[in-house]
């Protein structure tokens, strides 16, 4: 469903500015349960979702849906204390929708809302890389226990580029506390390997290019040779130069002396 057609009126600026990731988690999460429950988002996320025969396909829905709608942009660049910073803001979901646009944490603020307004349950989860913040986006937690990434800005549904670093578990049940955190563990405990493998490849090319830096040496040692070698052989050749001229020489001489005699 494209974005054509679905008229909001202009909303009262009811944005909110964040200070630090911890406060966009909160605040991304306060935002779509405040939002959740508005008849207009209801009834968008029901139109969204109509074809849907699965929770799963519910979430798909919504993502392709924000995904298609919402061009990614950045927060405003603000200049304070001497210098320029992006402004956390964070716009409620009907602002969103109007602007058609928003960055990662306004992204996760609609896709949030939308999802908790057809009864799915969704959490805002930090994400980034090498325990780095970069990134936010949703996960959903199916009734079977599979937990979905939601990541609207990313090009495909449950994939991010950014690994998941910090849920926020308010309103669940301790299963599903546990069951983030155990699946977070899990992905963690790829990365880990991921790294390992990496760095023992590292270390393979760094043997290796010790292995081409030994190989450089003793061909520069052969290479010298060579020109050594090559000097001789041209000194050799001066030698024999004036040895052929002296016997050249002599002969000349003999000859003079003959025809004297």
């Amino acid at each position: 469903m494209a974005l054509t057609g679905i008229q909001f009126r202009p909303q009262p600026q009811t944005e909110t500015i964040a200070q630090g990731p911890d406060d966009v988690l909160k605040r991304v999460n306060e935002m779509a349960n405040r939002w959740a429950a508005d008849r207009r988002i209801v009834s968008l996320a029901r139109k969204i979702t109509r074809p849907a025969r699965s929770q799963l396909e519910r979430a798909y829905l919504i993502w392709r849906w924000v995904h298609m709608n919402i061009r990614g942009t950045n927060d405003p660049l603000v200049y304070e204390g001497g210098t320029f910073r992006r402004k956390e803001v964070i716009r409620n979901p009907l602002q969103i929708i109007a602007q058609g646009s928003g960055d990662c944490d306004e992204h996760t603020t609609l896709a949030l809302t939308l999802l908790r307004a057809v009864g799915l349950k969704a959490v805002p989860v930090l994400a980034g890389v090498n325990g780095q913040i970069r990134h936010i986006y949703s996960i959903v937690i199916l009734p079977n226990g599979r937990k979905v990434i939601v990541d609207t800005t990313a090009p495909y549904f449950n994939w991010s580029k950014y690994a998941p670093i910090q849920p926020l578990t308010e309103g669940l049940q301790t299963e599903d506390v546990e069951g983030i955190l155990d699946w977070l563990k899990g992905i963690g405990g790829k990365i880990g390997r991921g790294l390992k493998t990496v760095s023992k490849w590292a270390g393979k090319v760094s043997r290796g290019s010790q292995k081409v830096s030994d190989v450089s040496a003793s061909l520069a040692d052969v290479f010298s040779s060579l020109n050594e070698v090559q000097t001789q052989m041209e000194q050799f050749r001066q030698a024999q130069k004036i040895q052929t001229a002296g016997t050249i020489a002599n002969v000349i001489l003999n000859m003079i002396i003959l025809t004297r005699l």
